[in-house]
């Protein structure tokens, strides 16, 4: 699974380029890395959910969207930056033990 998680990051990472959200290299990797860790909590709340057809699932997914859409269009503002930097804190906790295992 790794390989999967570098694959996807990558490509996670390019999008970011391609967007112009953050120049800083860094950043993009972090962003990458939280938008995984989101699609993992998606697909672990996916296998739970008992909702008819994965309504839930589908909403889950749809508030996470508008969130990081919400985050990125709004990520060079000042106010959002202190809210981002503990928020990369928290990433590069996850990274380290998901990265070491």
């Amino acid at each position: 699974t790794s390989r999967i998680r570098e694959i996807t990051l990558n490509i996670h990472k390019n999008i970011l380029k391609k967007t112009k959200y953050f120049e800083n290299e860094e950043k993009s990797e972090k962003i990458s890395f939280l938008i995984w860790l989101s699609l993992m909590s998606v697909i672990l709340f996916w296998i739970h959910d008992t909702s008819k057809e994965s309504v839930a699932t589908k909403e889950m997914i749809r508030l996470q969207s508008d969130l990081f859409e919400n985050i990125l269009q709004s990520a060079k503002l000042p106010i959002v930056k202190k809210l981002i930097n503990p928020i990369f804190r928290i990433a590069d906790s996850f990274q380290n033990v998901t990265l070491n295992n």
